[in-house]
């Protein structure tokens, strides 16, 4: 059989569809177009969830240009594949979500401030040192620029810590105080020795508003008491200060014992009898080995809490109190018993003679003066009136002879090292 040939034999037959394709070609396109749509529209969704209301001006600025940022780089970015798209999509989200979180944080600081500020006006003692100004600044600034102490505003940012010692001191200040105003409340008179000492007290009701005008005076005193008389009180809410510094003198007078509101004043000698008995020798009582040492230290109920230090012993001694006050000429170079220490005590009024004593024949007299400070004088510094009267010389009389033997008392105080 013969090969047939020709159109539609022996060869691959083509079939020739141009509609078809240009059909498929225009679905892919349609496709496309709805991709991009739809991408558009998503992109417009995350792109819109984003709010300026309750910033500063500046927060709103830099929220403007991060999000123009964001924007840029999500509309310059290939956005051909579905992989494309969706990247672009997270880093859309990823940035509107930053920024959200910021706007977020700055609202939430502002209306932390809001709250706060108020109580730390009425209330600065309640709050740390320099807090008025912080917030002063705070308040002016984005919250961008708030440093990173202040980032995460909260109720306890600038409140003091309590301080035990602030309160020992406060209390320290109120007991100089109330020392020093004591001497105009009523008076006691107590024997100490030789001496009356003088006791005042001071009524609760001045105490107490001394301490709670100190206490109003220092405010971490305040906040630390506050604390411990909300610890001691947990079901009082509706405290004040008054109930605090109450409190506070209750705590005052624990710390000083059951004499706080005691105060030791001076001292004046228990003045002896004047008259003929003074002037005869022999109602003088002449004391062997006088030993003088420098004041005690008392505490504010009057008891001493050191004793004094010796400084000299007199071979004999007479107490011989002379009634008559005088005034010593220009005096260079005192020794005072008191303190212990050798002095210029110039021109003295008021001075009035204790006693007189005799060491290896040096004859010395001690004086007292006003402030109940006790010297002793050379017998040249006492008023020759003073000298020749009959207390004066009976009291030297008693002691007996008075011949040097060589010793030099004043090279003795100046060898130990007190003159």
């Amino acid at each position: 059989m013969p090969i047939k040939s020709g159109i539609g034999f022996g060869e691959a037959q083509v079939y020739n569809q141009p509609g078809a394709i240009v059909n498929l070609y225009g679905k892919l396109l349609q496709q496309q177009a709805k991709d991009q749509a739809q991408f558009a529209t998503d992109l417009n969704n995350i792109m819109s969830k984003y709010s300026t209301k309750g910033l500063k001006d500046e927060d709103i600025k830099l929220t403007a240009n991060a999000y123009q940022q964001i924007k840029d780089k999500v509309t310059s970015s290939s956005t051909r594949t579905p992989a494309e798209r969706a990247q672009a999509l997270a880093d859309a989200r990823n940035g509107m979500q930053t920024i959200q979180e910021y706007s977020d944080s700055a609202l939430d600081a502002y209306k932390t401030l809001d709250q706060l500020a108020p109580d730390i006006a009425l209330n600065p003692w309640k709050y740390q040192e320099g807090t008025k100004e912080v917030v002063e600044q705070l308040y002016k600034n984005p919250y961008a620029k708030w440093g990173g102490d202040y980032k995460t505003l909260n109720p306890t940012t600038f409140q003091r810590q309590a301080d035990d010692s602030a309160i020992y001191k406060m209390f320290n200040n109120v007991n100089s105080d109330l020392t020093k105003i004591a001497p105009k409340f009523k008076a006691t008179d107590v024997v100490d020795g030789r001496y009356y000492r003088t006791m005042y007290a001071v009524p609760e009701a001045d105490a107490y508003n001394n301490l709670y005008t100190t206490m109003e005076l220092t405010p971490e005193a305040k906040y630390t008491l506050t604390n411990k008389y909300q610890q001691d009180n947990p079901g009082k809410t509706d405290f004040t200060s008054a109930d605090v510094a109450a409190y506070g003198l209750s705590l005052y007078k624990k710390l000083y014992g059951e004499n706080a509101l005691q105060f030791a004043g001076g001292r004046t000698l228990i003045p002896k009898a004047t008259g003929d008995d003074a002037s005869n020798p022999a109602n003088y009582e002449v004391i062997m080995n006088k030993t003088f040492t420098t004041s005690p230290t008392y505490d504010k109920s009057g008891k001493p809490i050191s004793i004094g230090k010796p400084i000299i012993t007199f071979d004999k001694f007479v107490t011989s109190p002379v009634g008559q006050p005088f005034a010593t000429p220009q005096i260079g170079n005192a020794f005072n018993l008191t303190e212990g220490k050798s002095e210029s005590i110039g021109s003295k009024k008021g001075l009035r003679i204790t006693g007189m004593g005799v060491k290896n024949g040096n004859l010395r007299v001690t004086v007292v003066d006003d402030d109940e400070f006790e010297y002793y004088l050379k017998p040249e510094d006492i008023p020759l009136s003073i000298r020749n009267g009959k207390q004066y010389k009976a009291a030297k009389t008693a002691l007996g002879s008075t011949k040097s033997s060589g010793f030099d008392i004043d090279a003795y105080l100046k060898a130990k090292g007190l003159k």
